[in-house]
């Protein structure tokens, strides 16, 4: 199994064989051998997908989607659905990004010892706690016992 920053790296690579500017599968719509060049997208992206992180099971399976309902989209909605992906590839990584960092916070709590750093600050005062009627006459029904 595949990191997700492999993962997102393989499906950056394959999406970059697309010859439009920015690679994008709107444009290629108009161009000749598009729906070939679609199916071998789909193919790779499946193959990408066996081996993916499961974090990124969701946008391989828009893209692959996206892939098979090429030939009845147009353009504009392709185009859409290709924002919607860019959307989830973002929040893909960033929300790897946020597993990593609440396990990298994780092990470092789980040290068995303390730098020390933070003593002065842990530290309280100790004052005596000063009762009121009600304390001592509840200090008082305790020491009887009821």
């Amino acid at each position: 199994m595949l990191s997700l920053e492999a993962t997102i790296e393989g499906y950056d690579e394959i999406l970059s064989e697309v010859s439009t500017p920015n690679h994008s599968l709107a444009l290629l719509k108009k161009e000749k051998g598009a729906l070939y060049l679609i199916n071998q997208l789909s193919t790779r992206l499946i193959a990408l997908r066996l081996r993916a992180n499961p974090l990124s099971d969701s946008l391989l399976d828009e893209s692959i989607q996206l892939c098979a309902n090429f030939k009845k989209f147009s353009e504009k909605k392709i185009a859409e659905n290709e924002k919607k992906l860019l959307s989830l590839r973002a929040e893909t990584v960033s929300r790897s990004q946020a597993i990593d960092s609440y396990l990298d916070w994780f092990e470092a709590t789980k040290v068995p010892f303390k730098s020390g750093y933070f003593n002065s600050l842990l530290r309280t005062n100790d004052r005596q706690v000063q009762k009121g009627p009600i304390g001592h006459y509840l200090d008082t029904v305790e020491q009887r016992g009821w």
